[in-house]
């Protein structure tokens, strides 16, 4: 393997030996990186004495001039080493991670061999002198080892397991770690790195995603995350939990990933209920149990999704009870508690809404039948011509459906003599004065209350109550030239209105 170097400043300690290429070696040893043995070392011939009067400035044919620091790296693995062969300036020295140099031959040519590298990726750092000055520098990125391509599957028979494949360094250990640092699957990979290692399923919906991590020795050489998507989860739509079932087949609908499947079975029991239902491609799934009892029934629903990721869910189906039986509210008369002989009387009340009223007497002689009531307020009335001295004692009999039900009794008495309503004064011939406030006067019952109004219906003046002695006044200023035309009206609760038309009031001349 080998990588390109690239410039930079970083530095990494790591134990090294070297060898410089071309460099000295011990005679008839073999030279440690390889290559033939040096000759035995000769006894060179004596340099000449040097002149004293030569001029001994540089030439410019001497000028060292650098050249670009490269290099390229080789790595075994077994051995953890990296063998770096570059070039240089000719006899530059190169520093290699600021631990230890080496020098390049006349050529340019040099070469080092750094030891203890850790597998996975590394930087080295080489620095270039020539005559003790730094003339270049630069860094080469190592991987020790085989990067990790990992990538995941799914086999189409879905009751086999996921896998995540790719490669990796030869003879390394592949481990599928999850997210709760649990290995779920694990391999060692071939010559050539390839691997394929089975996945566990998280029987749970959704995507779920790992950190695959590589390692040879015990020692972490890198990782790579890869994200298996293991669909829907199954869940029950029809029937919601606690739905009454009066006994027989259960339809269950419900959603899940498509092409897997789904069976029914009482939770807690190995028996299924249902042959088993393929989910659609649009995630529903349809199953119908066999007939069951009107008990109350937890049923089981289990997913076979790809991958043999195993989902479930529950839905309970209950007894179905009887719908309880509606109730009847009781029936009243609210009005009125006394009558006018030989006028029409309007008898009110409520019962249920919906229901039908019938009125007896006490003897349960029946008085009126059928009533209908108001469907939402259960009001109803009854219009009947009521004769003195007769005390009706009255009974309200409701109807509803097959319910039946009575409520009393209630008593309507006649009223004794009602005060007559009159105005007593002032007197209308004598007519008003213009300007002033005239009091009008009179009797009245002392339950009600008199008011004033014009010929038009306007009011004027009032309402005033009526005292308890029946006497009652109101006042009012009139101006000329109006001739007014005046009625006084008494209201008692539960009694028709009474009138009197006072006629023309004139002013005096």
């Amino acid at each position: 393997m080998t990588a390109q170097f690239r410039r930079a400043t970083a530095l990494t300690a790591i134990a090294v030996t070297a060898t410089l290429m071309g460099g000295p070696a011990v005679a008839g040893e073999p030279d440690p990186v390889g290559g033939t043995p040096p000759p035995v070392a000769t006894e060179a011939p004596a340099p000449e004495a040097a002149d004293p009067t030569a001029d001994t400035t540089p030439s410019p044919d001497h000028t060292v001039d650098p050249r670009a620091l490269s290099a390229e790296a080789t790595v075994d693995v077994d051995r953890r080493t990296v063998l770096l062969v570059g070039r240089s300036t000719p006899r530059a020295t190169v520093v290699v991670d600021d631990l230890f140099e080496v020098e390049a031959d006349g050529t340019g040519a040099w070469r080092a061999e750094v030891t203890g590298v850790r597998l996975g990726p590394t930087t080295i750092t080489l620095a270039e002198y020539v005559a003790e000055t730094l003339v270049d520098e630069s860094t080469l990125d190592v991987f020790v080892g085989q990067r990790l391509q990992a990538s995941g599957r799914f086999p189409d028979d879905r009751t086999r397991r996921a896998q995540v494949v790719g490669t990796a360094t030869p003879h390394a250990r592949v481990e599928v770690v999850d997210s709760a640092n649990h290995v779920v699957g694990a391999t060692d990979a071939a010559d050539d790195g390839a691997f394929e290692a089975d996945v566990l399923a998280p029987d749970a919906g959704g995507p779920a995603t790992y950190d695959v991590r590589q390692s040879l020795d015990g020692e972490g050489i890198d990782h790579a995350p890869v994200t298996l998507d293991y669909g829907r989860a199954v869940e029950v739509t029809q029937p919601v939990d606690g739905a009454p079932h009066p006994g027989g087949p259960v339809a269950l609908v419900g959603v899940g990933v498509p092409r897997g499947e789904v069976r029914v079975r009482e939770k807690g029991s190995a028996t299924w209920l249902a042959p088993a239902a393929t989910v659609l491609a649009s995630g529903t799934w349809r199953l119908t149990t066999t007939p069951l009892d009107d008990a109350v029934h937890e049923l089981e629903i289990v997913q076979l999704g790809r991958g043999g990721n195993r989902t479930t869910d529950t839905v309970t189906v209950n007894h179905a009870e009887a719908p309880e039986p509606p109730t009847l509210l009781p029936g009243t008369i609210t009005g009125p508690t006394t009558y006018v002989s030989g006028r029409p009387t309007t008898i009110t009340g409520r019962a249920t809404p919906g229901a039908t009223v019938a009125l007896t007497n006490a003897w349960q002689t029946p008085i009126a039948q059928g009533i209908p009531t108001d469907p939402v307020t259960g009001a109803w009335q009854y219009t009947r011509i009521l004769v003195a001295p007769s005390v009706y004692t009255l009974y309200v009999t409701q109807q509803l459906g097959d319910l039946s039900a009575t409520s009393g009794p209630f008593v309507i008495t006649p009223e004794t003599a009602r005060p007559a309503f009159a105005v007593t004064s002032p007197d209308r011939a004598a007519g008003f004065t213009s300007g002033r406030t005239v009091t009008f006067a009179g009797t009245g019952d002392p339950r009600a209350s008199v008011r004033m109004q014009n010929k038009w219906g306007t009011p004027i003046t009032g309402p005033v109550r009526v005292s308890s002695t029946g006497r009652w006044a109101l006042s009012h200023p009139l101006y000329a030239p109006s001739t007014y035309y005046l009625t006084f009206i008494e209201a008692t609760p539960g009694q028709p209105e009474r009138r009197v038309d006072f006629g023309a009031f004139a002013p005096r001349p």
